[in-house]
């Protein structure tokens, strides 16, 4: 995996390379391990990136603390 690849193509690929018989415990250990830091390097990402939004002024920061109220009253 390369920190080029989406996070998504990441975790659509994942079961067809767990799936595989020729590919070993390790392997496969190693393979959701990494699409998990891939994970929490984007979820760590895209938090920053919402917290500069709200914390920020005009229209883009309105919608995110709008966006953001929504989701944490559903």
């Amino acid at each position: 995996m390369t920190t080029e690849e989406d996070i998504l193509d990441l975790i659509r690929d994942l079961p067809e390379e767990i799936n595989d018989s020729g590919t070993t415990t390790e392997m496969k250990f190693l393979t959701v391990g990494g699409v998990l830091w891939a994970c929490y390097d984007e979820i760590k990402r895209l938090r920053a990136e919402n917290e500069r939004l709200k914390n920020g002024k005009g229209i883009k920061a309105k919608a995110v603390r709008r966006v953001s109220k929504t989701v944490r009253e559903s």
